[in-house]
């Protein structure tokens, strides 16, 4: 995760791994898959808030889609990322400015 570039998304997104705040990912799934783009997942209601029940604000947007395996962190618009994410398939540029890169897969791909 990028703690440093992004520390708000990276703490929802560890807390919602370890489920140590009543919510979890455990038992959602990976709902929505786009050809050459990425695989998105990790929604919990229809209100896509994160760990601690808010809306996340972007953070340093000037990290780039820029390969496969990235996390990134849909939103509705400016300041709008909840738990909802997505691990890039390959280069996404036209996400650059929009959506928070918040870390990568190091494991797994």
């Amino acid at each position: 995760l990028y703690a440093e570039q992004a520390p708000a998304t990276s703490e929802s997104f560890r807390t919602l791994c370890a489920g140590s705040e009543g919510q979890s990912f455990a038992g959602t799934s990976f709902h929505q898959g786009m050809s050459g783009f990425g695989i998105s997942g990790g929604r919990m209601g229809e209100e896509n808030v994160g760990a601690f029940g808010v809306r996340l604000q972007d953070e340093d947007l000037s990290l780039r889609h820029h390969k496969r395996g990235q996390l990134t962190l849909p939103n509705d618009g400016e300041n709008t990322g909840g738990s909802e994410f997505t691990i890039t398939f390959g280069e996404a540029s036209y996400l650059d400015g929009y959506q928070t890169v918040f870390g990568e897969l190091v494991d797994g791909q």
